[in-house]
């Protein structure tokens, strides 16, 4: 029987124009299921001043057996986003409306994530989607435009234990997330992850979704540990409990106007408050047979350009991100940014986030979001004898092997084993490496 040895390892490294924008249909995508299980797409037009027009309601049934439970949009590209749970893909409608008047088409446009709450927000600006992943621990961003989907890259990976709720402020260029783990925490960054600080560190249980007030610059919350809706400064400061329902259970919310748009997953509905004082602004939109998911705001006037974009003059290779009064340039995974700060070269690195194992007989590695999705490929990279035990320095992308007698090396790019050490005797028991201390058996 062969010994296979199993090994995480994880590397991470990290053209644009606008179009004009035209008045069209304002209103809210909101991810909803029947009781049933029969997913659909459901949009709420609203007014000038953010009041839902609940008696329009337009409701499609997208392909196949599809779980969306997290929606964004960029207005001025006409296209919607939706993360499905089912296939763990996050999808596009292209030329959507508030009308639901195109063919309801969905298209994947990045697969691979895990099953957890993962949560979308658009920069409409750069024309980038960012996403949380709670179960990779990681937080991911990638262009929108042209036909490449490999235009991705981990932009925010250290320190994170379960990030979950996302909100952009792309006029500001600051990206916020919720961190849920043994210390549970709002951060805030800019959109290219640099400049990162803590917003909030305390009293705080399930903050799962945010939105960004552009207009008062504040950041409004959900926590479903404490039941409340909250809100913050940019800066994290002045902090307000908006309305606290011990009954209910929060999961998503959206701004626009006065409107704060949040729907609830144990009481089946979706609430229309105040953003400054908590009332309802209109009565609740609720049905016992239907669950709500994610929801977010489509509109022109949500969504505004800026006179002068800097993106599209700035000639990134890969990746424009919008930077405060500028814009900067990110490479794609496996890239590396050159010294022009615009191009990407090849780092010839084979994975930068990928699971090595190995028998008896060979070393293979395998992209690690095989682990969700099942599209990747394992590619054995060196063959060997009689290995029992592997470790990894994940820092230096060398591999550790033992057999019975003797201890070897060999680089993740370069694979040639090398001999370290033979041993007198059996090595037997337990295989590990220390960065600092080298090795344990």
């Amino acid at each position: 029987m062969l010994t296979v040895v199993l090994k995480a390892i994880i590397f991470v490294t990290c053209g644009i124009q606008l179009v004009t924008t035209t008045e069209s249909d304002r209103g809210l995508i909101v991810n909803i299921a029947t009781t049933s299980m029969i997913k659909q797409a459901t949009t709420v037009p609203i007014a000038e001043d953010g009041t839902p027009n609940l008696d329009s309601i337009r409701s499609k049934k997208p392909f196949n057996n599809v779980d969306f439970v997290s929606v964004d949009g960029d207005y001025t590209l006409q296209q919607a986003y939706a993360y499905d749970r089912y296939t763990r893909t996050i999808y596009k409608n292209s030329n959507f409306t508030i009308e639901l008047s195109g063919p309801n088409i969905w298209t994947p446009l990045h697969k691979g994530l895990s099953k957890a709450y993962v949560k979308l927000s658009v920069d409409w600006i750069s024309h980038n989607i960012y996403w949380t992943d709670p179960e990779y621990k990681w937080i991911m961003v990638q262009s929108l435009l042209g036909n490449d989907t490999s235009m991705y890259c981990v932009l925010i990976h250290d320190n994170l234990h379960g990030p979950q709720g996302l909100a952009l402020d792309p006029i500001e260029a600051l990206l916020f997330w919720s961190d849920i783990g043994t210390s549970t925490k709002i951060e805030v960054s800019s959109l290219s992850g640099r400049n990162r600080k803590s917003l909030i560190s305390s009293n705080l249980l399930n903050p799962c979704s945010l939105a960004a007030d552009y207009a008062s610059r504040r950041i409004y919350f959900v926590d479903q540990g404490r039941f409340t809706l909250e809100t913050v400064t940019y800066e994290g400061r002045d902090r307000k409990v908006v309305l606290k329902k011990p009954e209910t259970k929060f999961l998503d919310i959206a701004l626009f106007k006065d409107y704060l748009y949040v729907t609830d997953w144990r009481l089946r509905g979706m609430y229309f408050f105040n953003k400054t004082n908590g009332k309802e602004l209109r009565k609740s939109w609720s049905e016992r047979a239907v669950r709500y998911y994610g929801v977010a705001v489509f509109a022109p006037d949500e969504q505004l350009v800026p006179a002068k974009a800097h993106c599209p003059s700035l000639g990134c290779e890969h990746i424009c991100v919008t930077e405060k009064d500028s814009a900067s340039c990110l490479c794609k995974d496996g890239y590396t940014l050159d010294q022009d700060m615009k191009t990407c070269s090849l780092n010839n690195e084979s994975l930068h986030r990928a699971l090595i194992f190995s028998n008896e007989s060979s070393v293979c590695i395998v992209d690690i979001r095989i682990l969700t999705h099942f599209a990747f490929l394992p590619v054995c990279i060196l063959e060997t004898s009689g290995t029992k035990y592997m470790s990894m320095d994940t820092d230096d992308r060398q591999m550790i092997l033992a057999n019975d007698t003797a201890i070897y090396w060999a680089r993740v790019d370069n694979p040639e084993l090398q001999m370290l050490t033979e041993i007198t005797g059996t090595i037997s028991g337990k295989f590990s490496y220390d960065l600092f201390n080298y090795f344990h058996t």
